[in-house]
């Protein structure tokens, strides 16, 4: 074959080259100078050519085709059809994975159908379009994450240079007509092939980064398998192997290995020469298009077109690169005793926002840390021998070109995010941000953490299949059982969450867990201190080894909280049971409560963490079919009897309770009372002024003036708190509301301000707060007056221990209207509570002898006030003198503020419980902040390791260590 290459003004790429009419053909950098038609050398290399082609395109894909729909899809397909259908497979995932599969049949069949007899745009269809659209989903689905706007503006951009390269190969140029229409399609056909040479260049250079040190990593591995003389041992290894397996009736499985190979050994020299082929085919069907626009409008106009398409795609592209982590931080910094800064902090509120939580996402958006990035370094260092700083120039390049895809900050910027998002916002950032958050994840094939966190609150992962609530009326009072069964969606272990209300009053008396409806088999529960209660759950809720416990505690005068663990998933698509549900769990719990005006009172659910329920529920009351409804439960349940209010009485610990109906209105006399008020000026505080200014109308239409009450501001930390008049409050302005602040920081600055004043109350003005930023640490001071917390908007889901200790103990406690405050304050005295249309009393048994009435069924709900009132005598950081409380809970079986119920199903957990019940720290119960701790995906771009010389062979060898596994479980 005789051919001479010579320099040519032009850049065609060898598999561009056409036969032309003079018989020269273009190639990349030269001119492929042939022999005219008739030389009997011309013949021979253009079918050489045309073999290799057809080779290329032909091979490849019946080798990928043969693997995945011949023996993958066979095997494993409708398992994954399965958990693309229901879920277990994420959307993001499933489409990236659809796209990697679909695309090679369908460039197949094109090629079939339209270009079978043009080898040379066969070699166009598979390097320009097929290769890169099967690149880009595969990198979409192994390596890419939640896209930003500028990652999605780079790899929106690649994929429209993919269409219109294929269009352009379709139906050539568009401006071969004069009429307006073609002119207008011929600019826009300039515009996006202006931005193919772009793309084009762009995505060969950074491949060719990556190409470069694995291309050398390949021959340094297989000179030394040659040298070694490993390859021939190798070789006969393995078909020795092959000839077991036919012999032995694994015919398919050896005969997917050797197409696995073929798929293989075909993949690694394309993806060689991708970045080449990237850049040519691109580059020459940029100029093509760019030449005829030229001719048919002039160069001048041509050049508008080309420089106005770079200019508003770099602007862009410069605009949507600026990522906003670094001015929320610098923001962030500045001194916040001024009002003024804060001011501009509030105004520039959504543009923090956006920052931190591009910060806190960091691991989910992006592919690494720009300071942190090493890969390339390390691999041209290792690759080529090259010194360190030669090396970086390849990774500044690279970095660079992947900007995009780089975060830049620091490693420690998620936990700051996250501090200065509650420090700001009043909330923590995965309650605050909870959608944001939950569509990162759905990103990545990472799950997140076992426990239901606030990420969870929501979110529809076990169904409340069943649910019977069953009235035991007796008069006045009833003991309620509700009975529930779950089934998990999910193919994960869960956990479920209630945060639930009753009435003060109520007192919960049971809950079981059982794995079937059988009240036999059920597990039973026990009275634990609350900390050892809660250590002992918390150790238990883990994917590794799921057993069951429940946990039913309280915290709040009137607030509860049940958590379940675990909900059994459903089986796995790749499970031998696909298809079947899961494995339901039972629950009962039970409470005590007396009558009101409205019926029988109704847990109230104020949080649900992924449990959900539909109109298909089944409901039942009292054994009869219920409506379905939105709510959990209806307020109230309506009495079977019209039973008036009666007397109780009952004598526990040598203490008698009494509960006597009330006659009328409880009115008390309050304006005689000095109060002292200490307003919350959070961020989060900002949304209940019309609340706030309705308290402050209350207050003057009770008469309750400047004289009676002191205002008290409390701040944030970095704003000094004061003592303020009316009128101040009057003027508060939007700057006024900033930050983060808890109920026991108030209670602290307010006995640092007062400097000793005496008041008859404190009230804390608040709205709902956020209970997962309160900390463990820290006492709150005695104050020697009732302190009461009124919350506007709604109540807290829960309180920490210390300021609910706090509040109890002083004799005050919670409410959400300030009159209701008032009149407590007024009528409530040391053993004596008017809730819920009784008078409670607490005596001894010595100043008050006589016999107990209903002592049994009164005894849970006597219980409850007498712990209540002996908490105002009792140290709350003695657990000695807890114990005392908690001994009465264990008697009458009831959940306290100190004692909680757990449910264990083995000789484990009860050992572990013994253990936390005898330690020093038995009633320390931990703030449930519900962060979850999310299992971030590795960094891609600051790997450390090396790769092995070997690493192009890794897959085959994975490939065939599968095969080889599943033959191992067919025998």
């Amino acid at each position: 074959m005789a051919f001479a290459l010579m320099p040519s003004k032009h850049f065609w790429p060898p598999w561009s080259m056409g036969l032309m009419p003079s018989g020269k053909q273009r190639c990349n950098g030269f001119s492929l100078l042939l022999y005219s038609s008739d030389n009997a050398m011309h013949k021979p290399l253009k079918n050489s050519l045309n073999l290799f082609y057809y080779s290329i395109f032909t091979l490849w894909n019946i080798a990928f085709l043969t693997v995945i729909y011949g023996f993958w899809l066979p095997w494993d397909g409708g398992r994954l059809i399965g958990a693309i259908a229901s879920g277990e497979l994420q959307q993001e995932m499933a489409i990236s994975l659809l796209g990697f599969m679909v695309i090679p049949p369908i460039c197949t069949g094109i090629g079939i159908w339209k270009f079978r007899t043009q080898p040379l745009e066969l070699m166009r269809l598979f390097f320009g379009i097929e290769a890169p659209l099967f690149v880009l989903c595969t990198i979409r689905f192994f390596a890419l994450r939640q896209l930003t706007p500028a990652s999605s503006w780079l790899v929106g951009s690649v994929a429209i240079v993919i269409v219109a390269f294929a269009a352009e190969r379709v139906t050539g140029y568009w401006g071969k007509t004069a009429s307006r229409r073609a002119t207008l399609l011929a600019t826009v056909q300039t515009a996006l092939h202006t931005l193919m040479i772009v793309m084009g260049i762009y995505a060969g250079l950074l491949l060719f980064l990556y190409v470069l040190p694995l291309a050398g990593f390949t021959v340094q591995f297989l000179w030394d398998w040659v040298v070694s003389g490993n390859i021939w041992q190798d070789l006969g290894r393995n078909l020795t192997w092959f000839w077991e397996d036919l012999q032995s009736g694994y015919f398919w499985e050896a005969i997917a290995v050797v197409f696995w190979t073929v798929l293989f050994m075909i993949s690694v020299p394309v993806f060689f020469a991708l970045p080449m082929s990237f850049a040519l085919l691109y580059g020459d069907s940029g100029r093509r298009i760019l030449r005829q626009f030229s001719q048919g409008y002039g160069r001048r106009r041509a050049m508008v077109v080309v420089l106005g398409t770079l200019a508003l795609w770099f602007a862009v592209s410069g605009g949507l690169g600026q990522q906003p982590q670094g001015q929320a931080f610098a923001l962030l910094d500045r001194d916040i005793a001024n009002p003024g800064i804060r001011q501009v902090l509030l105004n520039q509120a959504p543009r923090i926002r956006k920052g931190l939580l591009n910060a806190y996402l960091s691991e989910y958006r992006y592919l690494g840390i720009n300071s942190e990035s090493s890969l390339l370094r390390i691999w041209y260092e290792e690759a080529f021998h090259l010194p360190r700083g030669v090396a970086t120039v390849f990774q500044e390049t690279h970095d660079l070109l992947l900007s995009p895809f780089l975060y830049s900050g620091e490693r420690g910027d998620v936990e700051r995010a996250a501090a200065a998002y509650a420090s700001f916002f009043d909330t923590p950032i995965q309650k605050g941000e909870r959608e944001a958050i939950l569509k990162a994840l759905t990103s990545t094939s990472n799950l997140d953490a076992a426990n239901a966190g606030v990420l969870d609150i929501g979110r529809q992962k076990v169904l409340l299949k069943h649910q019977e609530l069953t009235i035991e009326e007796q008069g006045d009072w009833a003991d309620v059982e509700l009975y529930e069964v779950y089934e998990n969606q999910t193919f994960e272990v869960e956990e479920i969450f209630y945060s639930f209300s009753l009435p003060e009053t109520a007192v919960l008396t049971g809950v079981w867990l059982g794995e079937t409806a059988d009240r036999g088999d059920r597990f039973p529960f026990q009275i634990s201190p609350r900390g050892a209660a809660q250590a002992v759950y918390n150790s238990q809720v883990q994917r590794e080894r799921p057993v069951d416990p429940a946990l039913l505690e309280q915290v709040g005068p009137h607030q509860y909280r049940l958590r379940a663990f675990p909900i059994l998933p459903r089986p796995s698509n790749w499970e031998q049971n696909a298809g079947q549900p899961a494995p339901p769990m039972h629950l009962w719990l039970t409470y005590r409560t007396l009558a009101t005006d409205q019926g029988w009172p109704l847990p109230q659910v104020s949080e649900a963490r992924n449990v959900f329920w539909t109109k298909d529920t089944e409901r039942f009351h009292n054994g009869a079919a219920a409506a379905s409804s939105d709510a959990w439960l209806a307020a109230y349940a309506p009495r079977g009897n019209s039973a008036p209010p009666q007397s109780h009485r009952a004598i526990l610990n040598s203490y008698a309770v009494t509960a006597e109906p009330l006659k009328g209105e409880v009115v008390g006399d309050y304006r005689g009372k000095r109060l002292a008020i200490a307003l919350d000026t959070s961020y989060s505080m900002a949304q209940q002024r019309a609340g706030l200014k309705a308290v402050l109308e209350e207050l003057q239409a009770e008469g309750l003036g400047a004289d009676q009450i002191d205002l008290y501001l409390s701040a944030a930390p970095g704003i000094e708190p004061r003592r303020v008049d009316g009128e101040t409050l009057a003027q508060l302005g939007r700057s006024a509301f900033f930050g983060s602040l808890q109920l026991k920081t108030m209670v602290r600055q307010f006995d640092q301000l007062r400097r000793g004043q005496d008041y008859d109350a404190l009230i804390l003005l608040s709205d709902q707060g956020s209970y997962e930023l309160a900390d463990d640490s820290g006492d709150v001071p005695g104050l020697g007056m009732p302190i009461w917390a009124v919350h506007l908007g709604g109540y807290p889901i829960a309180y920490d221990d210390q300021i609910l200790a706090a509040i109890q103990g002083s004799g005050g406690g919670s409410t959400d209207a300030i009159s209701a405050a008032l009149t407590r304050l007024a009528t409530d005295a040391p053993g004596v509570q008017h809730l819920d249309g009784y008078r409670w009393q607490m005596a001894s048994v010595a100043d008050d002898p006589a016999q107990p009435l209903r002592p049994d069924q009164f005894a849970p709900l006597a219980a409850r006030f007498l712990i209540h009132q002996l908490s105002r005598e009792t140290d709350p950081t003695d657990p000695t003198q807890l114990d005392q409380l908690h001994n009465i809970a264990t008697t009458t079986e009831i959940v306290t503020p100190y004692s909680s119920m757990i449910v264990l199903v083995n000789d484990e957990q009860r050992a572990m419980l013994r253990a936390a019940e005898a330690a020093e720290d038995r009633f320390e119960r931990r703030v449930e902040d519900g962060s979850e701790i999310l299992q971030a995906p590795p960094s891609v771009t600051g790997v450390t390791a090396v790769p092995e010389p070997g690493t192009w062979l890794a897959a085959l060898l994975v490939t065939a260590w599968f095969v080889n596994q599943r033959r191992r479980l067919v025998r």
